[in-house]
């Protein structure tokens, strides 16, 4: 028994460590088939592995699996319909099978699932035979429970690596040391080797900074004791050195720790993001701004000039002089005005908050109110239009189009 139960514990592998046990059940109970199945939270039980049963009859049983409620925690609870599972299959069993022998498996407390054997003849367990076989289902239990939490411990460890590789940013994982221990494919595009290059490497080699960075680098804050607490995330931007000449690549990298429950530091978790975007459209601003402000300075200094002008106490000005000077007053309103709105457009056009009124619009009148319009604006020059009768109506926002 010490033999098995050792070979059982040694064994991982969830579907190999499965037909091991269900052997040694049929070896011990001298059965001539049997069958394990398991309980899953998510899909609740189910055949895992059988010998000597017939596909169809594991179709069959099938439903009788279904009917026991996954919601059942307790052994006193979930034994009564283990028990009606087994009567089930007995009666089933139309295979020249006389009894049954099921052996439920139970791991701290909670039923893992039951080891059901066919036998052709009767028998009677002594009690030194029932205690061997519930501390064989016992080890049995113990033994697949640790394979399904490796075959989890598995599971997971893929689904972080799947994560990891599709992730959009850069992503490091560093040792307390700062060695770099994970290294995923974005980060190796970023910096522009690859990934088994960049692993084993010391953070300080592979993060070098072209200039000046805006934020406390993660050697600096090391420096003052970082990090006091599992929430305290640094952030630092700047130019990332990289290799084979490439030119510098802005970046913004958050650094978070990952302490265990005693608050030792066990890894540092590192986000790269590419901010080249981001500082185009800073740069883009800036320069907008830029324009925008000298282009505001001309009609308000032609506007106060011509104002100063016509208020001079010592000058007397003839109509047709103060005609002409309101007219360019007012023409560079409207032209402030149309500045205007197109900063509130553009503003408008980055909030996603432009709507258009639009409604049906018969170009040719709107053109001939244009052109009547501006034909005040010039006596040189006659500005007229010209449109087919059968010009079609659109549809359209008449103050934007």
């Amino acid at each position: 028994m010490l033999e098995i139960a050792a070979g059982l514990a040694g064994e991982l592998d969830l579907k190999t460590l499965l037909e091991r046990i269900l052997g040694v059940s049929i070896e011990m109970l001298a059965g001539q088939a049997g069958l394990i199945a398991l309980r899953s939270e998510t899909v609740g039980w189910k055949v895992q592995t059988s010998v000597g049963i017939p596909s169809a009859f594991l179709r069959a049983i099938t439903p009788l699996m279904a009917d026991i409620p996954s919601s059942v925690e307790s052994i006193e609870a979930e034994i009564p319909e283990i028990n009606r599972l087994l009567d089930h299959l007995t009666f089933a069993a139309s295979m020249g099978f006389i009894t049954g022998v099921g052996l439920p498996l139970i791991s701290r407390q909670k039923i893992v699932g039951v080891i059901y054997i066919f036998r052709s003849y009767l028998g009677i367990f002594s009690k030194t035979d029932r205690n061997l076989l519930k501390s064989f289902a016992n080890q049995a239990a113990v033994a697949v429970q640790n394979a399904q939490l490796y075959k989890q411990v598995i599971t997971d460890k893929k689904r972080m690596e799947a994560l990891l590789d599709n992730a959009g940013d850069g992503i490091l994982i560093l040792n307390p040391d700062r060695k770099i221990q994970v290294c995923n494919a974005s980060f190796s595009r970023l910096y522009g080797i690859e990934s088994e290059k960049i692993e084993g490497t010391d953070h300080d080699q592979i993060i070098q900074w072209a200039g000046p960075t805006d934020g406390v680098t993660l050697e600096q804050a090391e420096a003052g004791g970082w990090p006091l607490s599992a929430h305290a995330q640094l952030y630092v931007e700047g130019d990332l050195k990289r290799k084979n000449n490439q030119v510098p690549l802005p970046i913004g990298i958050t650094y978070a720790p990952l302490l265990s429950e005693e608050g030792t530091l066990l890894n540092i978790i590192a986000t790269i993001r590419d901010i080249t975007r981001f500082r185009e459209a800073e740069e883009l601003k800036s320069t907008f701004i830029s324009i925008i402000s000298h282009e505001l300075k001309t009609p308000v200094a032609l506007i106060k000039g011509y104002v100063s002008t016509l208020r001079r106490d010592d000058a007397r000005w003839d109509r047709k002089v103060v005609n002409e000077s309101l007219q360019v007053i007012e023409e560079e309103a409207d032209r402030l005005t149309g500045l205007i709105e197109n900063m509130l457009d553009a503003s408008r056009l980055q909030a996603g908050g432009v709507s258009l009124k639009q409604s049906d619009i018969l170009i040719s009148d709107m053109a001939q109110r244009l052109a009547k319009r501006f034909q005040t604006q010039t006596s040189k020059h006659t500005i007229t239009t010209d449109f087919p009768d059968d010009f079609p109506v659109i549809l359209a926002d008449e103050n934007r189009i």
